[in-house]
């Protein structure tokens, strides 16, 4: 009692034989189930973009492209501080173009691998390191990954980058430490044994030469 329902109401007119109009009839068919569930999807719907525009994470839309592109549908706002781009510019960009030449196959290869197991409710993903390139010219390492997400009527990818680049640097110092000689920073012993090795394992698979020269320099230490 006292509920309040929603209907779609259409008219028409009731002839005689001769076209005489002698009455109106009329159809009522109750919406409000379905009304009420377009508000929730729509509700749904905002909520989502909310929280892709709020992640700290930064992230993109994507869709396919002419010519293999990755057109950005949209970019939040982690994205655009991350590559120093303005949002306007980000929209319909080819997000190939931020990607560094040399990986750009592992850019695919991470759409490439959403799209391929696409699952309901736990879309499968993979993790690859990449470097993007920002506006100003900067390289940022960072964690790519992608998942696919079935609409209504198309396959919309969402992907995903965390900064690593503070990581690598780390990562990068420390092999220097163990790979280089400290005073004059060229490639030490270790890395000498290393390169010998790899050099004579690769005899193995194609016949050649190695070729190791041997320079001494008095009283140095």
């Amino acid at each position: 009692a006292g509920e309040v329902r929603q209907y779609l109401s259409s008219k028409f007119p009731l002839r005689s034989a001769d076209g005489h109009v002698w009455g109106v009839g009329g159809i009522a068919t109750d919406i409000t189930d379905t009304l009420k569930a377009r508000e929730r999807e729509e509700r749904q719907a905002e909520l989502l973009h909310a929280a892709f525009e709020l992640s700290p994470t930064p992230a993109v839309r994507l869709v396919a492209g002419a010519g293999g592109g990755l057109v950005v549908a949209a970019a939040n706002a982690a994205m655009c501080r991350l590559l120093a781009e303005e949002p306007a510019r980000m929209d319909e960009c080819d997000l190939l173009e931020h990607i560094h030449a040399e990986d750009t196959a592992v850019a695919l290869d991470v759409i490439e691998y959403a799209l391929a197991h696409e699952l309901p409710g736990a879309p499968a993903t993979r993790q690859r390191e990449l470097r993007l390139r920002t506006s100003e010219g900067h390289t940022v390492w960072a964690l790519m990954s992608a998942a696919a997400v079935r609409g209504v009527s198309e396959v919309e990818v969402v992907a995903q980058f965390e900064d690593i680049t503070a990581r690598r640097a780390a990562e990068q110092a420390l092999t220097d430490q163990v790979m280089r000689d400290a005073v004059t920073g060229l490639p030490n012993r270790r890395a000498l044994r290393e390169r010998m090795e790899s050099a004579l394992q690769r005899l193995h698979r194609h016949p050649g030469n190695v070729t190791v020269l041997f320079c001494d320099l008095d009283h140095f230490k």
